[in-house]
C-alpha cells in the first residue's frame, strides 16, 4: 500500500503556477511608466544620424573599392534635394549614365537630412550642405578613380530632420570628410565644445 503526502503535492503544484494576471499587469504598467518618463529625454535623432553616417561611410568605402577592383570610375551624387546618395558605376569613364551601367539610389534614412542645422561650420568649410564644387545637373558629386583617389577633397553634413522636444538638432549634427589622394573618410560630431573627430 502506497501513501501519498497531499500537503507536499499541493505545495509543488502551487510553486509551478507562475505569475498571476494581476502581477503581469502591474509589471507592464510599471514598464510603460518608465518608458513614458524616459522617452522624451532620449535623443533618437542622434542615433539615426550616427547610423546614417556609418552607412554612408561604408557605402563610400564600397564605391572606392569597386572603382579599384573593377578598374572604372564610380560616381557618387549627393542629392541634397531628395536626401539620398546615387551611385553610378561608370564602366566607360565618360561621366554619363549610359545604358547598361548600374545606378542605385540610397536614401539617408528616416528623419535624416543633409545639412548642419544650427551648428557652426567645420573649420575651413562653408555653411553649405556639401563642400564639393563639382556639379552635374545642379547636384554635387564626387568621382572615385581607378587608383582609389577622389576627384576632389571635401565633405558633407548630416543632421536630424526632427530635433525633438528638447531641440537637440545641434548634438545630432555630424560631418563626413573625404581625402582626395587616398579617398579615406573621416567622421566628425558636433558638441558644445565644437567639432570633434569620431562619434
Amino acid at each position: 500500500m502506497v501513501f501519498q503526502n497531499k500537503t507536499n503535492d499541493n505545495r509543488f503544484n502551487a510553486s509551478r503556477r507562475g505569475f498571476s494576471l494581476m502581477e503581469l499587469l502591474i509589471v507592464l504598467v510599471m514598464i510603460g511608466l518608465m518608458i513614458a518618463i524616459a522617452a522624451p529625454n532620449i535623443n533618437f535623432g542622434r542615433y539615426r544620424v550616427e547610423t546614417a553616417m556609418q552607412s554612408l561611410g561604408t557605402l563610400l568605402l564600397a564605391a572606392q573599392r569597386s572603382s579599384v577592383t573593377a578598374q572604372h570610375d564610380v560616381v557618387v551624387y549627393l542629392d541634397t534635394n531628395n536626401d539620398l546618395l546615387r551611385v553610378h558605376r561608370d564602366l566607360n569613364n565618360n561621366g554619363a549614365e549610359d545604358v547598361g551601367e548600374i545606378v542605385r539610389n540610397y536614401p539617408l534614412g528616416d528623419n535624416v537630412k543633409f545639412g548642419m542645422g544650427s551648428a557652426t561650420a567645420m573649420p575651413g568649410w562653408s555653411g553649405a550642405q556639401t563642400t564639393f564644387a563639382n556639379l552635374r545637373n545642379g547636384i554635387p558629386y564626387i568621382t572615385f578613380h581607378r587608383n582609389g583617389s577622389t576627384s576632389e577633397a571635401g565633405g558633407f553634413y548630416l543632421t536630424s530632420a526632427n530635433p525633438g522636444r528638447n531641440n537637440t538638432e545641434n548634438s545630432s549634427t555630424r560631418a563626413l570628410q573625404l581625402d582626395r589622394a587616398t579617398g579615406r573618410t573621416s567622421w566628425f560630431r558636433y558638441t558644445a565644445a565644437g567639432w570633434q573627430r569620431g562619434f
